[in-house]
C-alpha cells in the first residue's frame, strides 16, 4: 500500500508532463491499472510459491505425529488474489485524487500543494 501510494505522489511531476505532451486522463488511468496490475502479478509471484511451500511445510511437520492426507487450499489462494488486487487498485484509486488536485503547470514546476 505504501509503495503504490508514494509511487503515485512520487510521480506526480512525470504524470503532469506525460499529459502536457497529449496524453489523456483515459491513457494516464490505463497506464495506472497496468502498473498496479503489475505491482500484484509481481508480488502474487513471489507470495504463492513461499506460501505453498509454508503450507507444505506445516504438513510436513504435522504429519509426522499422525497421518493426514494433504489439502491445497485452493479457495483460499484465490481469496488472497483478488485481495492482493484489490487493495493495490483501491490504494491507486485513493492516490488518484491527490494527482487531479493539482494544476499542470504547477506539477510540472514541483510544487506540490504543501
Amino acid at each position: 500500500v505504501s509503495a503504490v501510494s508514494a509511487n503515485m505522489r512520487l510521480r506526480s511531476r512525470e504524470f503532469a508532463v506525460l499529459q502536457s505532451v497529449g496524453m489523456t486522463r483515459g491513457g494516464l488511468r490505463r497506464m495506472m491499472y497496468l502498473e498496479c496490475v503489475m505491482y500484484a502479478s509481481k508480488s502474487l509471484a513471489y507470495g504463492l510459491p513461499l506460501g505453498a511451500a509454508a503450507c507444505a511445510a506445516i504438513y510436513a511437520i504435522f504429519s509426522i505425529a499422525e497421518s493426514y492426507t494433504f489439502v491445497f487450499p485452493w479457495i483460499n489462494a484465490l481469496e488472497c488474489v483478488a485481495g492482493v488486487f484489490a487493495v493495490t487498485l483501491i490504494t491507486m484509486r485513493a492516490a488518484s485524487p491527490h494527482r487531479r488536485a493539482s494544476s499542470l503547470t504547477e506539477s510540472i514546476r514541483g510544487y506540490d500543494g504543501a
